[in-house]
């Protein structure tokens, strides 16, 4: 497990909340339930949400904002125990679940992403949101309730110099 974890720090570029995302995505997987995780560097992240009243801000649903408070302590990089329950249920409400990847933060819950053109021949809401997110410059892990873990990932290929999009799938 420690080779799989160091590989999945590597993999968000982030050792301070790699681990602790590490152990959550596997939660949900064992617990069967289907969620949709994404990290976002984006400065215009509004752009690709639909249902911008899923953000954690004053612009939020009433819901979001009587949450805001709660939800804006979780950090991935110095995440205490106690929140790793609010975190598994914020990822399994329908939309994904959105951390900043610079601070490890919660952006959002609950949001809808904007589809893509390139994500048009997937086969489910979540398959369709996660390739979407992917090709809108986020990093998506998606969890199947079947179990199935996917992160997306790009590779640049040597000789065209074409990024091309990398399905990592566990389970």
């Amino acid at each position: 497990p420690n080779v799989l974890e160091g590989c999945f720090r590597q993999i968000l570029k982030s050792p301070g909340y790699g681990s602790n995302m590490f152990q959550i995505m596997f939660d949900l997987s064992y617990r069967r339930h289907g969620a949709l995780i994404i990290f976002s560097n984006s400065l215009n992240i509004n752009s690709y949400i639909i249902n911008t009243n899923c953000f954690l801000n004053s612009s939020g649903s009433t819901l979001h904002q009587a949450l805001a408070n709660k939800i804006s302590t979780i950090n991935l990089s110095s995440m205490k125990t106690a929140m790793k329950p609010l975190v598994l249920e914020l990822a399994s409400v329908d939309g994904a679940l959105i951390f900043d990847n610079q601070s490890g933060s919660v952006i959002a819950f609950g949001a809808m992403i904007s589809p893509h053109k390139n994500a048009n021949k997937e086969s489910g809401a979540r398959s369709t949101a996660s390739v979407s997110a992917y090709h809108h410059k986020m990093q998506p892990i998606k969890i199947s309730s079947d179990g199935e873990i996917v992160i997306f990932l790009s590779h640049i290929e040597n000789k065209t110099l074409k990024e091309e999009l990398i399905r990592l799938t566990f389970l």
